[in-house]
């Protein structure tokens, strides 16, 4: 091979070498940009979530709001006004002002949780008297919602390891859910307590309309909506769910939809016991 040959060959071979390297820059190129719209579709998919829960959470918190404030401007507007006629408006002042704040603890509560900042007081407690405590708290809204709460109660003496205030917030959560979206006739909710394998099980089974089928876990997600909120006094923020599930966790227990026996909604709550009370 003469000289001018080997040039050119040695050409060849570094023009080749060059074009390989511009191939492997530009590949790596498409693939960081293509990263890059990725991420940018999810920051905008994030964007529009975002917007999309605080337009939720707006609607939600306004709604007692404008309701205490039109309440309290017949109280104060009105003079003379009949004795029955203000303590109703005042009944429904009082419930908007509360409403209101369990919208506001949910919201303080799902914040913490992100955060992982949600402190719990974790102590040997008996079960079954946070239950009752819990069946308690909500005889009020089953009476006022026409539903009959049916506890199938099992004096099981079992001891948990969990934050008593938290877990009796977990409790009426789920029950007051029940009792809320449950627009049958003869509407019921059964609440039954049982020791399963070492383990504290307490069930909710009403007759409502039940949840779409394949939505089991997305009802868990933050700002899901399982149920038909219809009517405002149903409505909420979907957080309820989210909140409950992760501090059952925090208790090495969980909760959980499952198969319904009948027509309606089952969920199930589990927390491993420690020891068993005599």
């Amino acid at each position: 091979m003469d000289r001018k040959s080997e040039d050119d060959a040695a050409l060849i071979i570094e023009c080749r070498h060059q074009l390989e390297q511009k191939s492997g820059e530009l590949e790596k190129t498409a693939t960081q940009l293509r990263l890059a719209n990725e991420r940018l579709e999810m920051l905008d998919q994030q964007q529009d979530n975002f917007i999309n829960q605080v337009g939720q959470v707006s609607h939600e918190l306004r709604t007692p709001m404008t309701s205490i404030r039109a309440f309290t401007e017949i109280l104060t507007d009105i003079e003379d006004l009949e004795e029955d006629r203000a303590r109703r408006y005042l009944k429904i002042i009082k419930n908007e002002a509360g409403r209101l704040t369990r919208l506001l603890d949910q919201i303080l509560d799902a914040n913490l949780l992100q955060r992982g900042e949600l402190t719990v007081k974790i102590e040997a407690i008996e079960a079954d008297l946070i239950l009752k405590r819990g069946i308690e708290a909500c005889q009020g809204l089953a009476l006022q919602s026409s539903v009959e709460i049916k506890w199938q109660e099992h004096d099981t003496g079992a001891i948990v390891q969990a934050d008593a205030d938290r877990l009796c917030q977990v409790l009426i959560n789920v029950l007051a859910n029940a009792i809320k979206f449950n627009t049958s006739r003869d509407a019921w909710v059964i609440v039954e307590n049982k020791i399963v394998e070492g383990n504290y099980h307490v069930t909710f089974q009403d007759n409502g309309p039940g949840i779409p089928a394949g939505d089991g876990e997305r009802i868990f997600e933050k700002f899901a909506r399982g149920r038909d909120r219809s009517t405002s006094d149903r409505s909420g923020l979907g957080l309820g769910l989210s909140i409950s599930r992760e501090i059952v966790r925090k208790f090495d227990g969980d909760l959980r939809l499952v198969p319904a026996k009948t027509r309606g909604a089952c969920f199930l709550l589990t927390i491993p016991g420690q020891k068993f009370a005599t």
